[in-house]
């Protein structure tokens, strides 16, 4: 659960490693989504890491690919 500001929603992307390395997108660039709101303790989710030990270290990337854009604010 995060949560994350943007001046415009659809410019943020969030990927998420787990420990034994797999790759998953949790949010996608949305170039419609122009909506100043923010995802407020939004649950994202995946499956692509059910069967994997989950013990290491985990790395959560949030980007604003926005042209002249604050970089997003977050709390996880």
């Amino acid at each position: 659960v995060i949560t994350v500001q943007s001046n415009a929603r659809g410019t943020l992307v969030v990927h998420l490693r787990s420990p034994m390395g797999t790759n998953s997108t949790l949010l996608d660039r949305r170039m419609l989504d122009q909506s100043a709101e923010s995802f407020n303790k939004w649950p994202f989710t995946s499956v692509h890491m059910w069967g994997e030990k989950p013990q290491g270290t985990w790395v959560l990337e949030i980007k604003n690919n926005a042209k002249n854009s604050n970089k997003p604010y977050c709390l996880y």
